[in-house]
């Protein structure tokens, strides 16, 4: 990614990491719905494994239509180049289904695996609203620069 300041506080680097993701999957509990949804990794901590990103999701189905908009922090457990990484991640979110809307602490957990050189196969597990409502996600996810 770009450089967005060099020499932190500790001498850390913060740089843009343009990754996104696309997928879908389904709310399995608490009024399932059908979900799209997207991510963006918007900066990179003090480790490439570390990012904050951005992500929506919008449900569809039961009793009505949702929006999820959500940032995090999430940790990789391995290098953009392995060809399995692993993931964790906790952050705050915003959801409305026109009967509710709150902010809640959000959880993250998934796997990407290689598809091709700056292009992943991706597996999530997103849970929002204290763990009442699980989503479970399939997508594709970029990685510029990957080798």
């Amino acid at each position: 990614g770009a450089d967005i300041m060099e020499g932190g506080a500790d001498n850390d680097t913060y740089t843009v990491d343009s990754a996104f993701s696309t997928r879908g999957g389904a709310q399995v509990n608490k009024q399932p719905q059908f979900v799209l949804g997207s991510t963006l990794d918007v900066v990179q901590l003090w480790t490439p494994q570390a990012r904050i990103r951005g992500s929506f999701e919008v449900g569809f189905g039961r009793p009505t239509t949702s929006l999820a908009v959500n940032a995090e922090v999430v940790y990789r457990l391995q290098p953009d180049n392995a060809p399995a990484i692993p993931y964790v991640g906790l952050g705050v979110g915003y959801y409305d289904d026109s009967t509710a809307k709150k902010v809640w602490p959000t959880v993250v957990m998934g796997f990407e695996l290689r598809f091709r050189r700056s292009m992943n196969w991706l597996l999530e597990y997103h849970a929002l609203d204290g763990l009442r409502r699980s989503r479970f996600l399939v997508g594709l996810a970029t990685r510029p620069g990957a080798d």
